[in-house]
């Protein structure tokens, strides 16, 4: 996993931005886990770019997910950004994640993800 400025890079505007990148599984984790916590401790908004991400297994998606809820419940801005690459996609679809016209595959998928609790 590629990650520049320990993994966060600021954008500006309260926004930081976390690269994915290669394939990504249960030995990976911590290290996601830990960027993931530090990313939404510093800033309002968080992007993960999935651009590169090559694949990943269910453990990474479920640390991506309780982000997403940690961030929502946190009153923080939290979404990904890029396209998921073909076996990322099949992945998602494989285990259910983006089968149905919902919040969560537009999640998924890079688009209207932006969430903030109400």
């Amino acid at each position: 996993m590629s990650m520049a400025n320990n993994g966060i890079s600021p954008t500006g505007s309260g926004l930081g931005r976390i690269p994915l990148e290669g394939n990504l599984s249960l030995r990976d984790a911590r290290r996601v886990c830990d960027k993931l916590r530090e990313a939404l401790e510093a800033f309002d908004s968080v992007e993960i770019d999935i651009a590169s991400l090559a694949g990943m297994d269910i453990g990474i998606a479920q640390i991506l997910l309780a982000a997403r809820k940690s961030a929502v419940r946190w009153g923080k801005v939290f979404g990904l950004a890029g396209e998921p690459a073909e076996p990322v996609r099949a992945f998602l679809a494989g285990v259910g994640l983006i089968e149905h016209k919902d919040a969560d595959e537009a999640f998924w998928l890079g688009r209207g993800n932006a969430e903030r609790a109400i």
